[in-house]
């Protein structure tokens, strides 16, 4: 049974996942059994198939006529966790040397 969901052309969902991956994104390919209408997620990240079948009714649907979509898994990495942790340094930083430039009674308590 089809729920709503979202499916869109195949070439604008794998240009869109692409730029995803770039930023280190995990990307899984979402679709919609044009059989049953059972929504199915293929297990392998950064990989979109044009084709899957359904582990419901084992039907094949064409992605490339159907259309599909994707589930984004944001993962910070080590580098990405250098970089927050600079951003929030300085922010931190510059907000501690602002309210020593205060009196107490301009800071909310």
């Amino acid at each position: 049974m089809d729920e709503g969901y979202k499916d869109h052309p195949f070439e604008e969902i794998v240009k869109a996942v692409e730029a995803k991956i770039k930023q280190g994104v995990d990307c899984f390919q979402k679709f919609t059994c044009e059989n049953c209408g059972s929504r199915q997620t293929i297990d392998e990240p950064n990989v979109f198939y044009t084709e899957g079948i359904c582990e419901e009714c084992k039907h094949t649907t064409s992605m490339l006529k159907r259309g599909c979509n994707y589930m984004a898994i944001f993962s910070i990495t080590p580098e990405g966790k250098e970089a927050v942790a600079s951003a929030i340094k300085e922010i931190t930083q510059g907000e501690i040397k602002d309210k020593e430039d205060k009196p107490d009674e301009d800071i909310p308590h």
